[in-house]
């Protein structure tokens, strides 16, 4: 092409240059996902599935306790049993396109602001679905009860302190599966973004201070090691869940435990590098330009109680 806009034409309307403009776009938005924050990292399970079919999760509950063996006599044969929980993959996409006219006039923010919203929001998918499972406290399959529930021991109407953390904590470690002790350790406290700070404290100090109380045992923390999250989805600014649309509200107050066993459990289609995938397009019909569209396939599902704790049920 001779002259500047025969070249930008061009460049709108050949393969090999919107393949330049295309490598640049994806390396901004895998950056931005890559980087954006995401609270439910290491306390939620994940998988990669290989198409949109339901996918059913089976959880072998624990055998029957070994029994004496009288001599002579034969063992008793050991029972199990299981629960099952199922979901779906559900695909969100998006797409943007950058007009002829704006790059003639060198506005070309939209390079590379989109991008970056774009791999921002793609990585919010992750926490809105959680979060939503969270705050939604939907039924189980495998016994159509609450998430959390007074039948499951796993709710507890109390402030986050001291002495209320190691009353949920023991609540944890007393859960069974099938009438078998499960011993559930804590591994991350996720809390409103007001009470992360009592929760470093109260995880993270090397020693607990008697104050007054001459009286109390040494002053070791004898917390254990829990790591510490905090997201505003569950604090007063809510959620709204990217599959059904519906808006779920927080509270300063709430806060979780997360322990050592099955939780919540994020799917992505195999293959996909559990990322979004970018596509390019010169437009056409009427239209001068490059577009992208950007797809990611994901979706959540709680897959048991007993690692769960809600800690304040405002």
């Amino acid at each position: 092409p001779v002259g500047r806009t025969a070249a930008i034409r061009a460049a709108v309307s050949t393969a090999s240059m919107v393949n330049i403009f295309t490598t640049n776009v994806n390396a901004r938005l895998l950056r931005s996902f890559s980087l954006a924050e995401d609270t439910t990292d290491g306390w939620c399970q994940e998988a990669d599935l290989a198409n949109f079919l339901t996918q059913d999760r089976d959880r072998l509950q624990p055998s029957s306790a070994v029994q004496k063996l009288p001599r002579g006599k034969e063992a008793t044969h050991a029972t199990r049993s299981d629960v099952l929980e199922s979901y779906k993959l559900a695909r969100y996409a998006s797409q943007f396109v950058v007009d002829e006219q704006d790059i003639i006039d060198d506005a070309l923010s939209a390079l590379t602001q989109m991008p970056d919203a774009m791999g921002e929001r793609a990585r919010m998918l992750r926490p809105d679905l959680v979060y939503s499972i969270l705050l939604a406290n939907g039924n189980l399959d495998q016994d159509t009860t609450a998430l959390f529930h007074a039948n499951h021991n796993n709710t507890q109407a109390l402030a986050l302190n001291e002495t209320n953390i190691e009353t949920v904590i023991a609540a944890m470690e007393n859960q069974t599966d099938d009438g078998v002790s499960l011993n559930v350790r804590p591994t991350h406290i996720i809390t409103a973004p007001g009470l992360r700070f009592t929760a470093a404290q109260l995880f993270g100090s090397v020693e607990r201070r008697p104050g007054g109380n001459t009286d109390r045992l040494g002053n070791i923390n004898p917390l254990p090691n829990v790591a510490v999250r905090s997201d505003a989805r569950i604090g007063a600014n809510g959620v709204t869940d990217p599959e059904s649309g519906t808006a779920y509200t927080g509270a300063a107050t709430r806060w979780y435990l997360a322990g050592n066993g099955p939780t919540i459990e994020v799917g992505y289609l195999a293959g996909s590098g559990r990322a979004p995938s970018l596509r390019s397009q010169a437009l056409s019909q009427g239209m001068w330009g490059i577009g992208w569209d950007v797809k990611m396939d994901v979706a959540a599902k709680a897959l048991a109680y007993q690692a769960l704790q809600l800690g304040n049920s405002t």
